[in-house]
C-alpha cells in the first residue's frame, strides 16, 4: 500500500506567485505523488496486487480565491488518480482518492510560512485582501483530526471493491454537493464575500 499524503499549500493570487512558486506547489502535492506511484507500481503489478491512496482535497473539487496554486495541483492529482485507476485495474492495484477538509494539522501554520513572501509584497493589490483572508483559511473553526483522516484510509483499504472517492466528514461531502446544485455566480458571490474580495481592494 502507498499513501500519497504529502501536502503543501502556496497563498496568494495568482497574479502574485512566481514560477518559482508554482513549482514548488506542484513538486510535493503532484510530482511527488507521481514519482513514488511510478516507483511501487513494477513491484505492485508483479504481485498482482496493490493499493494506492492519493490524499487529495475539498480544494481538489472546488476551486477558491487566493488559493489557486494550491487548488490547481489538487485537481491536478485528482485528474492523475482518474488516469491510473483505470490503468492499473487489469492488474488488480487498485487507486483510491481520498478528499478531506479542513484537517487539524501543521498544514496551515506551513501554509502561512510558505506564503509569507507574497504577504510582504508591499505593491499587491491584494495585501489588504491577504490580511482579512489568510487566517480565514489558516484558523480553522471546524475540521477532522490528522487520526480521524488515517482511521478513515485504515477502513478504506480493507473494501475489496472501493469507491473511486472517498470524504472523510459529513460537511465535506455536503460541500462539494452545493456546489453542484447551485449557480457558479451564486458560489463565486459568496466566497467572495467570505474572504473580502466582493469589491475592488484598495491598497493601503
Amino acid at each position: 500500500m502507498l499513501v500519497n499524503n504529502a501536502g503543501l499549500g502556496v497563498l496568494g493570487a495568482a497574479e502574485d506567485l512566481d514560477r518559482e512558486a508554482w513549482q514548488r506547489q506542484f513538486e510535493v502535492n503532484l510530482f511527488g505523488a507521481a514519482a513514488l506511484t511510478r516507483a511501487v507500481l513494477p513491484t505492485m503489478r508483479a504481485q498482482r496486487d496493490g493499493y494506492i491512496v492519493n490524499v487529495s482535497s475539498v480544494a481538489g473539487r472546488v476551486s477558491v480565491p487566493l488559493m489557486g496554486a494550491y487548488c490547481s495541483s489538487k485537481f491536478a492529482l485528482e485528474a492523475f488518480s482518474d488516469a491510473l485507476r483505470v490503468e492499473s485495474r487489469p492488474f488488480g492495484i487498485k487507486v483510491v482518492v481520498v478528499e478531506p477538509g479542513t484537517t487539524h494539522t501543521k498544514f496551515q501554520e506551513r501554509a502561512m510560512a510558505e506564503s509569507s513572501a507574497v504577504l510582504r509584497k508591499a505593491n499587491s493589490i491584494f495585501s489588504p485582501v491577504y490580511k482579512h483572508a489568510f487566517p480565514r483559511y489558516t484558523i480553522p473553526s471546524i475540521g477532522a483530526s490528522a487520526e480521524e483522516v488515517a482511521r478513515r484510509i485504515a477502513r478504506i483499504v480493507t473494501k475489496r471493491r472501493p469507491a473511486a472517492r472517498y470524504r472523510v466528514k459529513w460537511y465535506d461531502t455536503l460541500s462539494i454537493a452545493m456546489t453542484r446544485i447551485l449557480p457558479r455566480r451564486a458560489i463565486d458571490y459568496g466566497v467572495a464575500r467570505w474572504v473580502g474580495l466582493d469589491r475592488p481592494p484598495r491598497p493601503k
